[in-house]
């Protein structure tokens, strides 16, 4: 019998609310709510084909001292499309997040970004300067990933000519998902994410596959977009008037975004420290999410964006 990840198949998580609103320009956009309503803020922005279930080792931990929102991303997993395929642009998502910080009337939180996550946040500080707590940015950059991933410029080429052709035959492929969702073909994806170093031995397979499972019913042309609109995204003049407090954290193993590129980012923002995991990849929150979960609690302890209770309670 072939076992397969059901679509929404969910890992347990207590007490998340799952809401929607409109954002700026009318579509509708699906968001998750854990924590208590009266503690301070902490809002998370996903990694492109990623949702809330990567980091519900991060959530467990962090849902005890924070209010914590996570949006999807218009186009993918539970939110709308946007109104045209140039509704999602770096700066589209940033306005998202503006949005759902005036919907559910959110001041100074702390911002949490994993990847494209990072890229959406420093958007948003250019648009919006030094009105949040802290930054924390999990293997992330600050523009123009494709220059760097795989420690190689030719790719960047590569990488749009791949996504040209996603969107132009994605639709002849959709047959596909019901295979690519059975446990053995998803082990044998990992163990080749491994051999090619993309992902750790450590990966938490539970997760993975769960959001896998969600993914693979993604319109992939939507998703592309999003990915060429990501490579075309910079946001290097902005790092320098970052005041707000920051973590830049990445793995020494990271291909997609060379340990180099994060550290290079955190020395141009002027509050910043710099936190490289020892064998992460570019999916450290799923890797080491215990060991990431004591670093973000002490230096958010060190900023006095965590209160001293809150920090005896996960001691």
């Amino acid at each position: 019998m072939v076992q397969h990840m059901a679509q929404g198949e969910r890992l347990s998580f207590d007490g998340v609310g799952k809401r929607e609103w409109q954002t700026f320009d009318g579509t509708r956009l699906t968001y998750y709510v854990m924590g208590d309503h009266m503690a301070p803020p902490m809002v998370i922005a996903n990694g492109l084909g990623s949702n809330m279930l990567a980091w519900r080792h991060f959530v467990r931990y962090f849902a005890r001292h924070y209010r914590i929102y996570i949006w999807d991303y218009r186009g993918l997993f539970q939110s709308d499309k946007a109104p045209d395929l140039g509704g999602y642009s770096i700066p589209h998502h940033s306005r998202d997040l503006e949005s759902l910080l005036d919907h559910e009337g959110v001041k100074e939180p702390v911002l949490v970004g994993w990847s494209m996550g990072v890229q959406v946040i420093l958007e948003w500080f250019r648009q919006f300067p030094n009105r949040a707590k802290a930054f924390i940015a999990l293997n992330g950059t600050y523009g123009y990933p494709f220059r760097t991933a795989f420690y190689s410029s030719v790719r960047e080429k590569r990488f749009e000519q791949i996504f040209k052709f996603i969107q132009k035959h994605w639709r002849r492929a959709t047959w596909l998902r019901p295979h690519i969702t059975q446990i053995r073909v998803m082990e044998t994806f990992v163990r080749s994410m491994q051999i090619a170093r993309i992902a750790g031995p450590t990966l938490d397979r539970e997760s993975f596959f769960t959001m896998a499972s969600d993914f693979v019913h993604n319109n992939l042309e939507i998703y592309s977009e999003i990915f060429r609109q990501l490579g075309r995204h910079n946001t290097r003049s902005v790092l320098s008037s970052i005041q707000t407090p920051s973590l830049v954290v990445t793995g020494s193993k990271d291909s997609f975004i060379p340990a180099y590129v994060s550290q290079e980012m955190s020395q141009l923002m002027p509050h910043s420290e710099y936190w490289e995991i020892p064998g992460a990849t570019h999916f450290c929150p799923l890797e080491y999410p215990h060991t990431i979960n004591h670093r973000v609690k002490q230096y958010l302890h060190k900023i006095g964006a965590l209160e001293v209770k809150a920090l005896a309670k996960v001691a």
